[in-house]
């Protein structure tokens, strides 16, 4: 017997030692995660994907709401006025959207709702800062211009 072999060898599998990969850069913005950087967080992701799969049109009328109502939980987190109107302002283009998409007011207006009940699942903080949004937004009256071309 001449000892033991230096080396990376391990046991008798012959597989060798290699150090984890690097952790991903986490996608979580305090309120969800966006792995595939779409900017819309990946439950919400899901949910439409789920709700239209052969519906590009459709996906992508309730992606331009999902990023609009993100916006508004961001804005009243941060208690910030000028990003709530600017929130205000996208969702009100993105329903315009959803109608020139989805056809009626009845489908926009339903639509519309279970995204944001389904954004608001998600945790209290998220629920918190958009009554935030919300009430940074109480006692406006606010009109719209986003009729033309509303779909991004």
């Amino acid at each position: 017997g001449s000892g033991s072999k230096k080396g990376t060898k391990t046991g008798g599998t012959g597989s060798t030692t290699n150090p984890p990969p690097p952790p991903k850069p986490s996608t979580y913005d305090g309120f969800g995660f966006d792995d595939n950087a779409n900017k819309v967080w990946d439950e919400l992701d899901r949910y439409i994907e789920n709700r239209y799969p052969n519906d590009a049109n459709k996906q992508a009328s309730l992606n331009q709401m999902a990023k609009a109502l993100q916006a508004g939980v961001k804005a009243g987190n941060a208690k910030d006025d000028s990003a709530a109107q600017s929130a205000r302002a996208a969702i009100s283009k993105a329903n315009y959207c959803l109608l020139e998409r989805m056809g009626s007011v009845e489908v926009m207006n339903k639509e519309s709702s279970s995204l944001e009940v389904e954004m608001l699942k998600s945790g209290a903080n998220r629920s918190k800062a958009y009554q935030e949004f919300n009430a940074l937004l109480s006692g406006g009256f606010y009109g719209s211009d986003q009729r033309e071309n509303p779909c991004e």
